[in-house]
């Protein structure tokens, strides 16, 4: 799956004690994820070539519309 970086603000960062994409990351440039992790409140993900776990409401799935139910199994 490919992701797009939308930006955070600090609480997104912290929530869930996520590592902050803003360092590393471009905003409107897409990555790769490597893992989806779901917990109770939120969803972490990792993404291929980058250290970290990053939340991920900060990220727009590419070719999916807003409301598309997404198997992240395959």
């Amino acid at each position: 799956m490919i992701v797009r970086f939308l930006e955070c603000i600090d609480a997104q960062v912290t929530y869930g004690g996520h590592d902050d994409p803003r360092k590393d990351l471009t905003v409107g440039k897409e990555y790769a994820i490597s893992s989806v992790m779901v917990h109770s409140f939120c969803t972490s993900i990792t993404l291929y070539g980058y250290e970290g776990k990053f939340n991920s409401v900060c990220f727009a799935l590419v070719g999916a519309s807003e409301f598309a139910e997404v198997d992240i199994d395959g």
